[in-house]
């Protein structure tokens, strides 16, 4: 945490602490108990694990000095007036909105595997400045951080540096969808553009 601190000191402060944030959430659920119940009124495939709620509530928790960002998170937080409403979430495109994943991948996490991550990217009026990603038992712990055009990645714990997106090597990449996919329209027509793209698709 401290070598990232470092790296990314002369970073937005929102996007530092949006770094921060994320890759503090995943430590802090890695080791959580995993029992998972049904969320009330979403149907059997949408559950929940404490782990959920914890980072989401360590997220919001590291910009408690942002008074004035607003946040979409997966989770609803009734008490707290920042997040917004998942029906109708005024506000989104206006001034300064951080959007969090918690837990993505809930159900693998519950069964005990390591591919799960924690999420999160910070709009503007509307415009991406930042992003974050976390998957601290993936491969001895995988990040990836965007600020501009600065792009940090980790593996094993080991944070490097490249100042472009590597788009010219999206063709080698495996594209894994998951269940959202099929249920969403507007997800699963984009699919085709994202196959041709990359080198599989599953």
């Amino acid at each position: 945490m401290k070598v990232l601190e470092k790296i990314i000191s002369e970073w937005d402060p929102y996007a530092r602490t949006l770094a921060l944030a994320v890759e503090n959430a995943g430590e802090k659920i890695k080791d959580l108990h995993r029992k998972a119940k049904i969320k009330g009124g979403d149907g059997h495939r949408s559950i929940i694990t404490n782990a959920d709620k914890t980072s989401q509530e360590r997220i919001l928790g590291t910009f408690k000095a942002f008074s004035k960002v607003k946040f979409l998170c997966e989770e609803e937080a009734h008490n707290d007036r920042r997040v917004l409403s998942h029906e109708n979430p005024d506000g989104i495109f206006m001034g300064d909105c951080v959007v969090v994943d918690p837990l993505d991948g809930t159900p693998l996490f519950a069964r005990g595997f390591t591919e799960w991550c924690v999420g999160g990217g910070f709009l503007n009026i509307g415009k991406i400045g930042a992003s974050a990603i976390t998957a601290p038992q993936a491969n001895g712990g995988t990040s990836l951080f965007s600020y501009k055009k600065q792009v940090l990645s980790s593996e094993g714990g080991i944070l490097k540096t490249a100042h472009r997106l590597i788009s010219k090597q999206s063709g080698q990449c495996v594209v894994l969808r998951g269940v959202d996919t099929e249920l969403y329209g507007n997800i699963h027509g984009i699919m085709p553009k994202i196959a041709r793209s990359a080198r599989a698709v599953y």
